[in-house]
């Protein structure tokens, strides 16, 4: 285990001078308290204390050993910080387990994490994981969430001097919104059962409780939009098209202007639509069908 860990640690110092200044800096917005380590013991004998002030950024995983789905997390954990030379990992035991089974269950890790225990820690919090600087001060701690992965390889790309902490802020911006995606999927659906029941009204009202700026997300938009649609609500599928751009919002544009019979405009929108494949196929249709209803229009006046 330790030869493996020992050749990583050489590869940082054999670093160029200007990446490890930029890693000596990462994360000046943590905290300038030092994070008391002092209950962490390592399972094994290591050649060098990682967690000796001055040593490089760390991200301590806090788990518990004893359960299985944990495991699986340390697991998940020690692979994606294997790609991140510049960042020690520890997977931390908060469970109390006996050392022997602790280091029963740790013997198939991957050789990049160092393993401890924490004497003080509760086993009642679900798992964790404490981001720290040079100076052992605390960045950021994150809990484990269905987003861990993107969030954990964000974190570790800032502390590894891979990006800024501008870059990072971008990052975890992107991962919250497509959470909020998944989280209005499920709403919308609802929605739409709705109005499959009839209950149009009610349907709308549980629309009005989602709102779009500019900060939401074109594919959030765009699904908006559509249940507005489907809702034979065209107005409010205009409002919320007013947060997108591209070929696919223009085409919604569209389709909300011929359901409001304001056939020139659509006309337009959809004329001024560059695509191709089944984008075209549909623009192509409504552009038939509106050549009919002006056409039945026109029979009509004469």
């Amino acid at each position: 285990m330790n030869s493996l860990l020992i050749r990583k640690r050489m590869f940082f110092l054999i670093l160029k001078p200007v990446l490890f200044c930029f890693i000596l800096t990462a994360g000046f917005a943590g905290s300038a308290t030092a994070y008391d380590v002092t209950s962490l013991k390592p399972v094994y004998d290591y050649e060098e204390d990682v967690l000796a002030p001055g040593m490089q950024p760390k991200a301590l995983l806090f788990v518990s050993y004893n359960l299985r789905r944990d495991i699986a997390i340390i697991k998940e954990f020690a692979g994606i910080c294997n790609d991140y030379d510049n960042v020690s990992c520890l997977c931390v035991d908060k469970s109390g387990t006996a050392w022997h089974l602790l280091k029963a269950s740790a013997k198939d890790l991957s050789d990049s994490c160092y393993v401890y225990q924490d004497n003080l820690a509760s086993n009642t919090i679900k798992p964790y994981v404490l981001f720290l600087n040079r100076d052992n001060s605390l960045y950021k701690k994150m809990f484990y969430s269905s987003d861990f992965e993107p969030k954990l390889k964000s974190y570790l790309g800032f502390l590894n001097g891979n990006y800024d902490e501008k870059t990072l802020k971008s990052k975890l911006e992107a991962i919250d919104k497509a959470d909020d995606i998944e989280k209005i999927v499920p709403r919308l659906n609802f929605v739409v059962l709705l109005a499959k029941k009839g209950k149009k009204k009610a349907a709308l009202r549980e629309m009005n409780d989602i709102t779009v700026d500019n900060s939401t997300s074109e594919n959030e938009v765009l699904l908006v939009a559509q249940v507005y649609l489907r809702l034979e609500a065209p107005k409010k599928a205009l409002k919320v098209l007013d947060y997108c751009e591209g070929d696919k919002c223009e085409f919604y544009r569209g389709v909300s202007y011929y359901l409001l019979e304001d056939f020139d405009r659509a006309e337009k929108i959809f004329e001024d639509i560059d695509t191709d494949g089944e984008m075209k196929e549909r623009v192509d249709s409504y552009l038939n069908e509106i050549q009919d209803r002006k056409g039945a229009a026109d029979n009509e006046d004469n």
